[in-house]
């Protein structure tokens, strides 16, 4: 079985299906690379309490968001918005920075985007 998978990704997938039998090659199709943020940007908007929801959906993201944020506006943040998370996962990622979230029903993009609505539409 071919398991194209991030240059991050946990070994939780090819170590289950070894286990049920399978033949697993592991190959790095993408790689996740930070991005620059404009930190004044988005301390700004952090500040003015413009940022409802933050999606995310992959443990990396978790991290490289609170990089580039830098710890105190990655926890302003998320103390004002509600976290969403694609997955347990992802969702344990954020339980050990301290956040609670949302988790995606279901655990697809589809998923992700129709929870996140019905959150919205509940703080309005």
């Amino acid at each position: 079985m071919l398991y194209p998978a991030s240059s991050r990704a946990l070994p939780a997938l090819p170590t289950g299906l070894a286990a049920l039998g399978a033949e697993v090659t592991q190959v790095e199709a993408y790689r996740t690379e930070a991005a620059t943020a404009e930190r004044s940007v988005w301390r700004d908007c952090i500040g003015r309490g413009e940022v409802a929801a933050v999606t995310f959906t992959s443990p990396s993201a978790v991290e490289e968001l609170e990089r580039a944020l830098g710890q105190e506006d990655f926890e302003r943040l998320l103390d004002e918005a509600s976290a969403l998370a694609l997955g347990a996962t992802t969702g344990q990622a954020l339980a050990a920075r301290g956040h609670a979230c949302v988790l995606a029903e279901p655990a697809t993009l589809a998923g992700l985007a129709a929870t996140t609505l019905q959150l919205l539409k509940t703080r309005t």
